[in-house]
């Protein structure tokens, strides 16, 4: 499986990226997974009140939701990243981006409002730039900027490229 990462700062664009990206390499007949990493304090996944919360709160250590349409499973504890990757090669998927997730040597697409953005989340990584500071140039530090609100095809095609190496 292959796998890369969107960084940046928050409102920086990396969701709309994704929105890009991730239809854009279904269209190629890939299978994608993608993961959010949440940063916000206290987040829950569950609904209070709801039966899959009562559920947890009765000690379930893992509740799983099946609907006609989807399977939800909530695991009552933050799993390891390549726990979460393990599953998603179990299930056969070719692609899986991750959003928000830094420091795991991954291919790396870094997004941002302007240029001071760009610097504070820099890693060796990026091979490109998008975001909002795409809509202020076409380069920034020798790698490509491309505008995920036009651009989904080329960015995956450089996502296939990065993910070869």
């Amino acid at each position: 499986m292959k796998i890369v990462t969107i960084i940046g700062l928050s409102g920086s664009g990396k969701t709309t990226v994704a929105e890009a990206l991730i239809p854009a390499l279904r269209a190629r007949g890939y299978r994608v997974g993608s993961v959010k990493s949440i940063h916000a304090s206290g987040f829950e996944m569950d609904t209070p009140g709801k039966n899959t919360h009562r559920h947890a709160q009765a000690g379930a250590s893992v509740v799983t939701a099946l609907a006609d349409n989807q399977t939800a499973v909530i695991f009552r504890e933050q799993l390891p990243l390549e726990r979460v990757l393990e599953i998603y090669r179990e299930q056969g998927l070719d692609y899986a981006v991750l959003e928000g997730v830094r420091g795991r040597g991954y291919p790396a697409i870094l997004t941002g409002r302007d240029e001071q953005q760009l610097c504070e989340r820099y890693e060796d990584t990026v091979f490109l730039v998008s975001g909002v500071v795409a809509e202020q140039c076409k380069q920034w530090r020798g790698l490509p900027v491309l505008n995920a609100l036009y651009g989904g095809e080329a960015i995956a095609d450089m996502v296939e490229q990065a993910c070869k190496i």
